[in-house]
């Protein structure tokens, strides 16, 4: 604010860096004229409220203010009133981001070319050139966009088709010797030269699926990720093996760098591959083949007849029905969605058949690896189709940069 001066006679800037906290250095009462990082707070006995004081504190850029707001929304997702959306998402709500108001400092000095002082003044501070302003109602967000924001990042956010993958792996059948899990971890052994020498990294891991019986087979490392990240699911399996660990933040396996800087690397797609177009896969088959040194990819399905009667048996049947029962008892959505109105249980049918027709054959995942560069031609290519109970076939492609090379 520079009073009642004109604007042609206030001072030229080549660059403006503003916040949303210039209320510290004010006593919201005289014009602020000339202020920049140097200017001082305002005395205690100044201040309008003590949140001005709370605004300057490093430690409080996440202020009173904001442990407050956070609480609230978190005691509403725990009581449970969060799965209906009454009206339009209209309301907008202020809050600034912590990584915003850490920037604005560095922002400020780097970008200031012709300050209106010395870079480094007398008292040793470097200053910038800077005015402070007023600004309000600039990076507004909507305020049920806020609160889901923190429910994906604090608590659980698994579907119930991650839920259920990962029971189909688990699934013991009375007088079968194998899980699918074991299977898969049987055929990793028996496949793979040196299998407990590799770090095996899931980029599609879902609710983890079989990886906590493959791990406890080889006893060697996993990581765990996910574009829509189960962290409640994964925080439960890390306690129970200490080999598996976790990536919280989003991951996109069609980008993914290699997460080991030691040994070799294996990425493992455990009923996932297929939901990438040819496109999609074709990055993700090429991210694995110059950044990994193998890559594993397990399917309950094909399109054949067998995988047709195996679709029936696990969607079109009451297995849907005992499992939300059992993982969604106390979800009344879950509940009404799945005994009252059948979507949840025609949902799984519709993504069971759909898969179904989009998963691809060994020729076609072997195709998609082929480069002009011939980047392929040192792999070794494995498959096979064992089979786990009746018409359910665990299928598995496997293709590794052999050791000697």
């Amino acid at each position: 604010m520079f009073g009642h001066e004109s604007p042609s006679s206030w001072p030229r800037a080549p660059f403006l860096v503003y916040t949303g906290s210039a209320s510290v250095i004010s006593d919201a009462n005289a014009d602020l004229k000339g202020a920049d990082v140097a200017f001082p707070m305002t005395p205690g006995d100044q201040r309008p409220d003590f949140y001005i004081h709370n605004k300057a504190l490093a430690g409080s850029i996440f202020g009173v203010v904001g442990l407050a707001v956070f609480l609230c929304i978190m005691n509403t997702y725990f009581r449970g009133p969060t799965r209906v959306h009454i009206g339009l998402n209209q309301s907008l709500f202020d809050f600034a981001e912590s990584a915003s108001a850490m920037h604005m400092p560095y922002l400020a000095s780097s970008a200031d070319q012709t300050p209106s002082r010395p870079a480094i003044a007398a008292d040793g501070w470097r200053h910038s050139g800077c005015e402070a302003f007023f600004i309000t109602n600039d990076q507004s967000r909507y305020f049920r966009d806020f609160m889901r924001r923190l429910w994906r990042y604090y608590v659980n956010t698994t579907y119930l088709d991650q839920t259920y993958s990962t029971a189909l792996w688990d699934l013991r059948i009375p007088f079968v010797r194998n899980t699918a899990a074991e299977v898969a971890a049987s055929i990793i052994k028996e496949s793979l030269p040196k299998a407990s020498s590799y770090t095996f990294v899931d980029p599609c891991a879902r609710a983890g699926g079989p990886i906590p019986a493959i791990e406890t087979a080889l006893n060697t490392k996993f990581f765990l990720a996910d574009r829509r990240p189960c962290v409640i699911e994964w925080k439960a399996i890390k306690k129970q093996h200490e080999c598996i660990s976790f990536i919280p933040e989003p991951v996109d396996a069609t980008s993914l760098e290699r997460i080991t800087s030691e040994g070799r690397e294996c990425r493992i797609f455990n009923i996932s591959f297929r939901h990438f177009d040819d496109d999609a896969a074709k990055l993700v088959l090429s991210s694995v083949m110059q950044s990994a040194d193998l890559f594993i990819i397990f399917e309950f399905l094909q399109r054949d007849f067998t995988t047709f009667l195996f679709c029936c048996l696990t969607t079109v049947s009451i297995l849907p029905f005992v499992h939300i029962l059992l993982r969604f008892r106390r979800s009344l959505v879950h509940i009404i969605f799945t005994f009252m109105i059948w979507v949840a249980p025609a949902a799984l049918a519709i993504d069971g058949f759909m898969s179904m027709l989009r998963t691809r054959t060994h020729t076609e995942i072997k195709d998609l690896t082929w480069k002009p560069e011939h980047v392929s031609d040192e792999w070794v290519f494995k498959h096979g189709s064992p089979v786990i109970f009746g018409p359910w076939h665990l299928h598995w492609h496997m293709g590794y940069r052999p050791i000697e090379s």
